[in-house]
Parts: C-alpha cells; sequence; structure tokens
C-alpha cells in the first residue's frame, strides 16, 4: 500500500484529537510520520515496554496478546482505521500486553514525544485523549478480567475490538458487559486512570 503526504495529512485532519490542533501543527507532524509496512507477522512492542510511537492502521491489523508463564494467552485483534495506542503514548506505565503486527500491514507512525508536545498546551485536543484513554481502558479491563477468569478453551478472544464494551469468547459467547467491569475494580484488574490523567497533567503543568 502506498501512503502519500496528502494521505497523512488526511489521516490526522480525520482524527478528533488532531482536529483540534491547528493546521501548521498537522503539516509539521505529517512531515515527520514514518511510514511502515510488514510482510510477515512481527513483535512491535514487548510486554513491559514503553512504545516510541502511535501507530495508525492504514491497512492489516494489530494484535493485542495477554499471556500467561503457563503458556496461557489471548489475543484481540485491532482493525484498520484504527489508532494504536493512546494508552501507551500517554500513560505512565508499561504495556501489559504483547503488541503485534498482522500480516501484511501499514500503518503510519508518529513519535509519542512529537505527539505530546504538539498537544500539550491544547486543552481541547488533552480533552479527546482522556476521552480515547479512557474509552480504550474500560474495553481493556473487560479483556484482562474476561482472561483471568476464564479457562484456556475460551481465551481467545474473537474479532469485536470496537471498543464498546463486549468481549466475546471464540464461541461468541458474551463474558462481559460494561455493567460487569465494577467487578474488575474489586478483582484488582481495572487499569488505574488516575495515572494516566497524572501522564496527561504534567504535559500542561
Amino acid at each position: 500500500m502506498t501512503i502519500k503526504p496528502t494521505d497523512v495529512l488526511a489521516i490526522l485532519n480525520g482524527s478528533s484529537v488532531f482536529a483540534a490542533l491547528t493546521q501548521a501543527q498537522r503539516r509539521e507532524l505529517s512531515g515527520k510520520a514514518r511510514i511502515e509496512h510488514y510482510t510477515e507477522r512481527t513483535l512491535l512492542t514487548l510486554r513491559g515496554e514503553t512504545p516510541d510511537c502511535i501507530r495508525y492502521i492504514a491497512s492489516g491489523g494489530m494484535d493485542l496478546v495477554l499471556s500467561t508463564a503457563d503458556g496461557g494467552y489471548s489475543s484481540l485483534p485491532v482493525f484498520e482505521g484504527r489508532w494504536q495506542s493512546w494508552l501507551g503514548c500517554f500513560g505512565t506505565a508499561p504495556l501489559m500486553y504483547d503488541l503485534w503486527s498482522s500480516a501484511p500491514a501499514t500503518y503510519v507512525a508518529f513519535s509519542c514525544r512529537d505527539i505530546q508536545k504538539a498537544i500539550g498546551d491544547n486543552p481541547r485536543a488533552l480533552r479527546e485523549v482522556l476521552e480515547h484513554v479512557a474509552e480504550l481502558t474500560r474495553f481493556l479491563a473487560g479483556w484482562m478480567l474476561s482472561f483471568a477468569a476464564f479457562g484456556p478453551e475460551k481465551r481467545l478472544v474473537s474479532g469485536r475490538s470496537d471498543y464498546d464494551g463486549l468481549v466475546y469468547a471464540e464461541n461468541g459467547q458474551l463474558l462481559w458487559r460494561d455493567e460487569q467491569l465494577d467487578a474488575a475494580s474489586d478483582a484488582g484488574l481495572l487499569l488505574d486512570q488516575s495515572e494516566l490523567v497524572e501522564g496527561l497533567e504534567h504535559l500542561v503543568d
């Protein structure tokens, strides 16, 4: 897939976060973007690491993978047109999952440092980031809870990654709904959103 500079600018213009920036800022970010092509499944970020960029999925997809010492795993697909990940770019903690490319796949990568610099003094853009992070945090909490609560035969999550708060097992069974996520907090599995807020607040100090 060939991506032109105008395509990168259109991607930024279509994002609620970057729409809050000036056209000059979007053009600057567009000029710094890196186009990545993968023909084989590739590990992008290892669990416990912090990504140095946020990627827009231009084609193909990504897989978020949770694993255990006994060989259990859960794979969550993220599809074309999504960003991965606001949480990795603005969270204060390393990723709790491995991030893999699909094959083939094409991404547009933007430096986290450049993005943080661009939106750090823009309250409207920061609010949009908070909404994305909160949405993803809720979804990941449900995914992680289902992974911890169910056996290996139900740990493979099938093609739902639209962050609507629903988590499905391989057989299509609905495992968790939004209203059940409070139990994740009681179980110690809910991600701490206060850490994410602190990570954003330091940008505007």
